[in-house]
């Protein structure tokens, strides 16, 4: 879908720029500060939302590590009592 806009976009490109308005330089800044801030402050939250999931991962991974530990040692222990 978005590989299809772009190519539309593309191709009726040529045709809407007759419509297009005046923009007063000033709008510009605004709009190039605003469109920076708001890029910056998505990326922002998808690296710490990505840095929360590592966090959960590890504390998971770390829980059943603990429970394969405690498992691995009284499967040894069970099979030190049936040798003897």
């Amino acid at each position: 879908m978005y590989l299809f806009l772009t190519l539309l976009s593309a191709l009726i490109d040529d045709t809407l720029k007759q419509y297009k308005p005046e923009v007063l330089p000033g709008d510009s800044i605004v709009f190039i500060v605003v469109n920076l801030t708001l890029l910056s402050t998505i990326v922002f939250g998808l690296v710490v939302y990505y840095i929360q999931r590592c966090k959960d991962a590890d504390e998971t991974l770390e829980k059943h590590r603990d429970n394969l530990k405690r498992s691995n040692l009284f499967l040894k222990k069970s099979h030190d009592v049936l040798r003897k």
